[in-house]
């Protein structure tokens, strides 16, 4: 799953006490914390508050890709970033997804991807029916 989002106003709102005491995060990044630390608060706080549904039922998900320099994007230039979540269903057919994310992370962009794979001999065609 695809989800991407304005981290430049996440950022901000994270680094509000305010916002956390109205309810509107889930946690607050203090100023002097490393890079480092602010990223990995940041996955567990999505690990956290995603809920991920396929037919139903709960998915256990892990985050694939997740931006490397906050900082950058704490800028208003460069504020849009996405990170790639990877869950896996023991369903063989979907006919429902839903997802929950966070309620710091405002309106986000999502894109849901199921992958077809196939092994293909040499000088073959791949074809894929959807």
């Amino acid at each position: 799953m695809f989800v991407n989002t304005d981290f430049s106003h996440w950022l901000n709102l994270l680094h509000n006490n305010e916002a956390w005491l109205l309810g509107d995060t889930e946690l607050v990044l203090q100023a002097g914390q490393t890079e480092q630390v602010k990223r990995k608060q940041l996955k567990e706080l999505v690990l956290t508050h995603t809920k991920v549904q396929a037919n139903g039922a709960l998915l256990s998900c892990q985050l694939n890709q997740f931006p490397a320099q906050l900082t950058q994007l704490h800028k208003g230039h460069h504020s849009r970033a996405y990170f790639r979540l990877g869950c896996v269903s023991p369903h063989k057919q979907l006919s429902a997804v839903s997802l929950v994310l966070p309620k710091s992370l405002g309106r986000v962009y999502t894109s849901l991807v199921q992958p077809k794979q196939q092994l293909i001999g040499t000088g073959k065609k791949a074809e894929f029916k959807l």
